[in-house]
């Protein structure tokens, strides 16, 4: 029997290929009979045009990934609980693959396989009935609702390198709440080890040759997958009061992660110089006119660190929800009113550095800061059907929303911003001359939270709208939804979307939609301000780039200006094919385009000149800056591409059930307009060569017995990436295949063996940053972020679940 969907749709009649847009239902076993815990991992497994990528050192991405659906940025997908909208994360992506960079979205890492009924994946724009963010789509995960049984698993697994050892425990019980009512409990535990896949840095190696003394480490970074522990906990439950139900659901989470940054290099050799800060000497007595005396005693930090240091970044996430409503019928009038506040937390801490300015008085270990974001949501909504006169009621749904999202940036703690002692110092030689000496100010790194960045910003909207659904005759079903919102930071907006369903025999249909959408910028995008040291493909010389807000004098020098809602036209229209014999197919076209798009500027490349005017305006460590970048409406895109889905299902006397799945999605995006003085040719490349253009998955799952076997094939095709300085390569297409087998040993305990990768792919390596001196990876990365599957290689896993 088909699943009824909720997602697109005010009726409450409507089945998968009923639905007049397209849309995916998949259960709680598609998720659990996997090897992750991550639920972004989770998703792109069974969702073709769900794409995440691993990032090795990129900040607070290594600790939330942020996924693209249909090869848009992760924000303009909506995330549904339940039906209800689920908070952001408070990370903006400021390191990681051009798709992503500045986008904010749900951390869907929090939400457990476990805790999951069912995910029902909208292919299709919706912000005419959810409102903003849902441009690319939306995904709407229903919790679990049992009310009795205790279920659960526990998994190890490791990769065939023989690290990221990954433990994963999982359980979930139903509690009935009088007579029809329940609570659903869920909770998690998951711990995933690192791994590395890089190789030695070139000027460790040589470091290590012509000082062998220093015992550098081999490799002095890792590049490979974060290491995390997580616990997560949710909840679901019912109420029944005699025909109406008050509901409620909310969740608890804890996640810490660890990564390396970029090594410090701590003497010159024969072709790499040393990092800059091993170069400044610290004069330590002062002279009575509170010079420093360059005759005195003196510090570098080699003292502090022979050998050179690698900082370690690490993260703390909370993350927290409630909702509660209340919903009901009277006579044929439906009613659901509902309020949510939702939190999502990220503490940064820096240890192994110093801060440059403290000189030798300079602590190790920093708390950075926190990130905050908090949202409340109120909801009211009612449907009603009428009679016209046609083959069924005009279902009328109205609604209104409220909104507050709050974006906070907590302070670290002084020693990681401030400057210290030596920030400046005027050194007196004997003959009573004197020279400047000129520290960098903050954690070395990272640097923390100031009050230049610390505080608070918030938004409020309000909105309504109206959707409108009918079956005009027993073939034809047709459907109009409009929505109107006002934001008190951007102004209103209103939006309209228009569909219909017909069929053209009982086992074919078309359907089809067209609407507008929007993407309003949240305050934390319009609010970040970051500086990193990272590498550039193609150079192996590490470079500081600072992402500054549009407000920021450093982004206004550089032709910053107030951004505003992204807006965008939605086409879809597809064939439904039900033939009979267990078979159906649906193919679905979708077009896409995006004017006034949100993304990230071209890095500007600082001159001396720069710097000296930056300085004058106030800019911290302005002199440090390499590059620099800001959030920018400055291009408009169209994405278009084809989705297809056939399905079999086929039950034998003596043979089993084998149930095939095959799923492929074409995907391609052409920036049709920018301002070519703010968006460079390296990122109009990225936004339309990064993610392969063709992704086939295959899944085959047999039962026979107490036995089943699922057998996964994915197909990746060739992407291309492109530096700032628009050094491209193009990576070839790559298979990956991941099998899975379980056997009952009884009716309430099971065993399952499984492989990811079977045959130990990986993704071709990166050749844009040889050095070639040594022959190796300037930064010691061998592989490439925007990798579709990553770069560990084969990861193989045990299971043990049990259900009474």
């Amino acid at each position: 029997m088909e699943p009824v969907v909720v997602t697109g749709t005010r009726r409450y009649n409507r089945t998968v290929t009923q639905s007049v847009t397209p849309i995916d239902v998949f259960t709680s076993q598609d998720l659990l009979r996997q090897g992750s815990s991550d639920t972004n991992s989770l998703f792109q497994n069974v969702i073709p045009s769900f794409s995440v990528p691993q990032a090795a050192i990129s900040t607070g991405s290594s600790f939330i990934r942020p996924p693209n659906l249909r090869g848009l940025p992760p924000d303009q997908t909506l995330v549904l609980i339940n039906s209800k909208r689920r908070h952001r994360s408070a990370l903006v992506n400021v390191d990681v693959s051009a798709l992503s960079l500045l986008s904010q979205a749900v951390d869907l890492s929090q939400i457990p396989a476990i805790a999951i009924d069912r995910v029902e994946v909208l292919r299709d724009g919706a912000s005419a009935q959810y409102g903003s963010d849902a441009i690319a789509g939306v995904i709407n995960i229903a919790l679990k609702k049992a009310n009795s049984g205790f279920s659960g698993q526990a998994r190890y697994g490791q990769f065939y390198e023989g690290d990221g050892r990954d433990y994963q425990v999982a359980l979930n019980n139903g509690f009935a709440l009088g007579d029809n009512g329940f609570l659903n409990v869920s909770a998690e535990y998951a711990e995933n080890g690192a791994t590395s896949r890089g190789t030695q840095r070139p000027g460790a190696l040589q470091l290590s040759q012509q000082r062998p003394a220093l015992n550098i480490p081999d490799p002095v970074q890792k590049w490979g997958k974060t290491a995390m522990e997580a616990k997560r906990l949710f909840a679901n439950g019912e109420i029944d009061l005699d025909g109406s139900t008050l509901y409620f659901f909310g969740n608890y989470g804890r996640s810490d992660g660890e990564q390396n940054f970029n090594y410090r290099q701590p003497f010159d050799t024969t072709n790499f110089a040393r990092t800059a800060l091993f170069g400044v000497t610290y004069y330590l007595d002062q002279l009575p006119n509170g010079n420093r005396n360059a005759a005195g005693a003196t510090f570098d930090f080699t003292k502090m660190f022979p050998a050179g240091f690698t900082p370690i970044f690490s993260g703390k996430i909370e993350d927290l929800s409630e909702t509660v409503g209340y919903r009901g019928t009277a006579g044929e009038l439906t009613y659901d009113v509902s309020a949510s506040y939702g939190q999502n937390q990220l503490q940064y801490y820096l240890d192994n550095t110093v801060n440059p300015s403290y000189g030798p008085q300079s602590p190790t270990s920093f708390y950075l800061g926190k990130l905050r974001q908090s949202e409340v949501t109120l909801n009211a909504d009612a449907s009603y059907p009428v009679e016209v006169g046609f083959a069924s009621p005009l279902n009328i749904a109205l609604g209104a929303e409220y909104r507050r999202d709050t974006y906070e940036v907590g302070l670290g703690d002084r020693a990681s911003w401030n400057a210290g002692p030596f920030v400046r110092q005027v050194v007196q030689r004997p003959d009573s001359s004197t020279f400047t000496v000129i520290s960098s100010v903050g954690s070395n790194g990272s640097v923390g939270f100031g009050p230049d960045n610390a505080g608070s910003s918030s938004r409020r909207s309000y909105a309504g709208y109206v959707d409108l659904e009918t079956d005009v005759t027993d073939t034809l079903t047709i459907g109009a939804a409009a929505r109107y919102e006002d934001f008190n930071t951007f102004g209103s907006t209103a939006n309209v979307k228009g569909s219909a369903r017909y069929e053209v025999s009982p086992d074919v249909a078309i359907r089809g939609a067209a609407s507008t959408g929007f993407h309003a910028p949240t305050p934390g995008q319009t609010n970040v301000n970051n500086v990193l040291l990272s590498f550039i493909a193609g150079s192996t010389t590490p470079v500081q780039t600072g992402t500054f807000a549009v407000n920021h004098p450093a982004a206004v020098y550089f032709g910053a200006v107030p951004v505003k809602p992204e807006k965008s036209v939605n086409l879809t229209g597809g064939v439904v094919v039900t033939p009979g014999g267990g078979f159906n197919l649906t193919m679905d076209y979708y077009n896409i385009v995006i004017r006034d798009r949100l993304g990230l500027s071209q890095a500007f490349v600082v001159t001396d000149r720069d710097r000296a005017a930056l300085t004058a305006l106030g800019v911290s460590n302005a002199f440090e800056l390499n590059r620099l970048q800001y959030l920018t409406n400055a291009f408009k895109t169209r994405t278009q591409g084809i989705d297809a889905v056939l399905t079999h299902s086929f039950h034998t006397d003596n043979a089993g059930t084998f149930n095939s799945s095959l799923s492929v999605n074409y995907n391609k995006t052409d920036v049709l307009k920018r301002n070519p003085a703010i968006i460079s040719n390296d990122r109009v490349a990225n936004l339309e060569k990064t993610l392969p253009r063709t992704r086939v998955n295959f899944t085959e799952t047999w039962e026979n017995g107490p036995l089943s076997v699922l057998a996964r094939v994915n197909y990746y095709d060739k992407f291309t990436v492109t530096s700032s300085n628009n050094a491209a390569q193009t990576f070839g297409s790559e298979v990956i295949v991941d099998v899975e087998a379980t056997y009952d040993v009884t009716e309430q305990f099971s065993l399952s063996l499984g492989v990811q990768n079977l045959f130990d792919n990986y993704p071709d390596k990166d050749l844009r940053s040889i050095d070639r001196f040594t022959g190796l990876p300037g930064n010691g990365n061998q592989y490439i972020d925007a990798s579709p599957f990553g770069y560990n290689g084969g990861f193989w896993y045990v299971r043990a679940g049990w259900s009474f």
